[in-house]
């Protein structure tokens, strides 16, 4: 597994997503006010969402993400350490 971590102040931090990661995901997405903003969610969100999302390319191979500009790259928002959000960037199609 890649490690990397990128400390943006005391308590927010961006990072790979970790397996163990799986129910921050699942809490906040059943969260409506939170899911109704974003387009391709399922709700409710449930656990096995969580473990699919988990094991996409752009989560288990970062180093090549971070490597190569034709991956895909995925990145947890923290804070404390409790993925609060998340983005994948995506290569530019030609």
């Amino acid at each position: 597994m890649y490690r990397m971590h990128f400390v943006i102040d005391d308590s927010l931090a961006l990072r790979a997503f970790r397996p163990e990661d799986r129910w921050d995901p699942v809490n906040g997405l059943n969260d409506w006010a939170v899911t109704r903003w974003l387009g391709r969610v399922p709700h409710p969100y449930r656990l096995d969402h969580a473990n699919a999302f988990l094991t996409r390319e752009e989560h288990l191979y970062i180093g090549e993400g971070l490597r190569d500009s034709g991956r895909s790259l995925s990145l947890a928002l923290c804070d404390n350490d409790q993925v609060i959000g998340g983005f994948v960037l995506n290569p530019e199609s030609e």
